[in-house]
């Protein structure tokens, strides 16, 4: 399993490296406040990472309810345990 862990990432860093051979021509970036020439590859390797922190950031709200909900309803699930082996002690008990 381990070979082809490697395998994979010698192929993504190869498709990478074509990448940036393929696209290395020099676009000018013009923004609000200047702007810049830099590789075609690099501007779009550059977006991608800030799509993915954006994304990241989007999400983390939703991941942040969703685990609120999962300790409460442990912490329910731990309530109702303890209910129930208190109930099961205490007919035991009467019998």
């Amino acid at each position: 399993m381990r070979i082809i862990s490697y395998l994979f990432l010698m192929i993504i860093i190869v498709l990478g490296f074509t990448f940036a051979c393929l696209n290395a021509e020099a676009v000018n970036i013009n923004y609000y406040i200047g702007s810049t020439t830099m590789a075609l590859s690099m501007l779009l390797v550059m977006t991608l990472v800030i799509g993915m922190i954006i994304g990241f950031l989007a999400s983390l709200g939703w991941v942040f309810k969703l685990k609120r909900k999962v300790y409460h309803a442990r912490h329910q699930v731990k309530q109702l345990e303890q209910e129930l082996m208190h109930n099961k002690n205490v007919s035991e008990l009467s019998e």
